[in-house]
């Protein structure tokens, strides 16, 4: 018995140390396991932990190398002059040679592209701010330069190396110069406009506005300067401006530049036709033509001075005004009109919009100018200048010899007379007096003419006679009323009695009267209300309706008129502000004639 137990419990033993030993297996597994896992992760964590080592020993060595490359741009440029460090470099991604101020450029270190950005700005020793942004009173004391390197690993997670100088520029002085674009209520600055510098004592420099619409020019000579903007205008006009710049000293100057445009100018005129002066009628409406004119005003608030373009003297149906500023804003529009005197603005002007690079069509009205040059008074011999003959039939007979009798017996005035038989043909003079005769022949060979005086209804006069007679008054008129009249002599075609219907002029006899000079005046305006505006516009050998100007458009305004004949002048005066019917006004030159004076007129 007693040898059997210990087996029973040796077996007993021997099972529970079995089962043990196989649950003591399967921990030892999970141990592994998990000692395996966590060698894993440890391993990842080392691996990581070295590429993050490496990352910022690759963002230390860019940044290192990128506070090198902003070291040597600030090298570079203090070696730059001041016109140079004040210049801008257009291409990005260029190499670091021949790079001004303000530039942009790639450069490639150890297969890593770095762009190095460089600026320069003059800047005021009291507020160490921009000149461009500072007050009117700054001073370009100094070039404060900045490099600012950037590079293309994004992981670096670093912010870009800046490096600053400031650079004195050498003695002299300088000029701020701030471009703006004139808008309103706000002007905005203008970038890109070139600015050029030039003096007699100094080369011409160059510099190109920056985003501030700035530039500034420093170490310069005492001196005066011409400051011009190539391809931009001014709001007066202009293409360039003169500064007087002391040594030592800092000039601000602002401008208000546009890339320019233009006005081209037409002229409409209107004025009463054939018999429209004043003592006699004329027909129904007015003539509208097209007009000259030399000059002209482009005027708005926002501009001072009014802009004046042409060519004095030079009239033409067209004037382009060029260089012109175009405005912006509700107030954008010209106001044009003829002449060159901002004091005679008509009533309602042309509106003009001008815009840049481009040309604006306007028409601009005038009022019309009748002129009217007396000469001549008396008897008028039938070849007197004054005498307007129309129609094919009209003939000369006779040879002049400045007497009232001749050798041939026809006693013609001045032996001679012009004579037609065609009907219709006729002989018109404008004149001024008080009453007028018609002095002719009457023959068997003569008929009859219609005679008009003014508007009046035309009267058959009969020259038929059976024996000739020689300065015979055919035709008077009576009493009058002093002004302007106009006689019409027409052949009527009406047979006399012997077979034919010829009349015959001899003279017009003309009592207290005048006729329109014969040959074209020479005339000479001066605009009153300025005084400044003397033209000579083309003349023509006068008609009552258009008068003695070739074209009678003129500008608005009061105007002095001189007249003369080479020999003899007179003056008279005129408000030319009808722009309907038009505005007339006669001058004297026959002898007695109030304030007649011999000589020309002046201008």
């Amino acid at each position: 018995m007693f040898e059997h137990a210990p087996r029973g419990k040796a077996a007993a033993l021997g099972r529970h140390a079995v089962a043990r030993a196989l649950e003591e297996t399967g921990e030892t597994m999970v141990e592994v396991m998990v000692a395996a896992l966590l060698i894993a992760l440890m391993a990842a964590a080392i691996f990581t932990g070295l590429g993050s080592v490496a990352d910022i020993a690759g963002g230390q060595r860019h940044q290192a190398e990128a506070s090198e490359l902003a070291q040597q741009d600030e090298q570079r440029l203090r070696g730059l002059n001041v016109t140079e460090l004040a210049s801008s470099t257009g291409a990005t991604g260029a190499t670091a040679a021949a790079l001004y101020g303000n530039a942009s450029y790639n450069q490639t270190v150890d297969g890593e592209t770095y762009t190095v950005a460089s600026t320069a700005q003059f800047v005021t020793a009291s507020t160490t701010s921009a000149s461009c942004t500072s007050s009117a009173s700054s001073n370009a004391d100094y070039i404060e330069t900045t490099s600012k390197v950037t590079w293309q690993n994004s992981n670096d997670h670093r912010a870009a190396v800046e490096e600053h100088s400031l650079i004195t520029p050498h003695v002299g002085g300088g000029m701020v110069i701030q471009v703006t674009d004139g808008a309103q209520p706000t002007a905005n600055p203008v970038s890109g406009v070139q600015i050029q510098v030039t003096s007699t004592n100094t080369a011409m420099q160059s510099l190109t506005t920056d985003a501030n619409g700035c530039v500034v020019f420093a170490g310069l000579p005492g001196g005066t300067y011409t400051v011009s903007w190539p391809g931009y205008v001014s709001e007066s006009g202009a293409s360039s401006a003169s500064v007087i710049l002391a040594d030592g000293t800092t000039v601000d100057e602002s401008y208000q530049l546009q890339v320019s445009g233009s006005i081209q100018a037409s002229f409409t005129t209107s004025y009463a036709g054939d018999t429209g002066p004043t003592g006699v009628t004329g027909p129904t409406g007015t003539a509208t033509v097209t007009g000259t004119a030399d000059t002209f005003v482009a005027s708005n608030s926002q501009v001072s001075p009014a802009v004046v373009s042409g060519t004095p003297d030079s009239y033409s149906t067209t004037v382009t005004g060029s260089s012109l500023y175009p405005l912006s804003g509700t107030n954008d529009a010209y106001s044009v009109y003829a002449g060159d005197c901002t004091a005679d603005a008509p009533p309602s002007p042309t509106s003009a919009v001008v815009t840049a690079a481009g040309t604006t069509p306007v028409t601009i009205a005038e009022p019309a100018m009748i002129i009217d040059v007396w000469g001549a008074t008396g008897e008028l011999d039938d070849r007197d200048p004054s005498l307007n003959y129309v129609g094919a039939g009209w003939t000369q007979s006779g040879t002049y010899n400045g007497s009232d009798t001749s050798s041939s017996g026809n006693y013609n005035y001045d032996n001679t007379e012009t004579y037609s038989s065609n009907t219709g043909d006729y002989m018109k003079v404008t004149f001024m007096g008080t009453s007028v005769e018609w002095i002719g022949s009457k023959a068997a060979s003569h008929g009859s003419a219609y005679v008009t005086l003014d508007n009046n209804a035309p009267v058959t006069v009969s020259a038929y006679a059976a024996t000739a007679t020689h300065q015979t008054v055919l035709y008077n008129s009576g009493t009058l009323t002093n002004g302007i009249h106009t006689l019409k002599i027409a052949v009527a075609g009406i047979n006399g009695g012997g077979g034919a219907d010829t009349i015959s002029i001899d003279a017009i006899e003309l009592n207290g009267g005048y006729t329109l000079l014969s040959t074209a005046p020479n005339v000479v305006l001066t605009d009153t209300g300025c005084g400044n505006y003397t033209t000579d516009p083309p003349t023509q050998v006068q008609t009552v309706a258009q008068g003695a100007l070739t074209n009678p458009a003129e500008p608005y305004g009061t105007f002095n008129v001189c007249a003369d004949n080479g020999s003899v002048m007179n003056t008279a005066s005129v408000s030319n502000t009808n722009f309907t019917s038009g505005n007339k006004v006669n001058i004297y030159l026959s002898t007695g004639a109030t304030g007649l004076t011999s000589g020309t007129c002046p201008g």
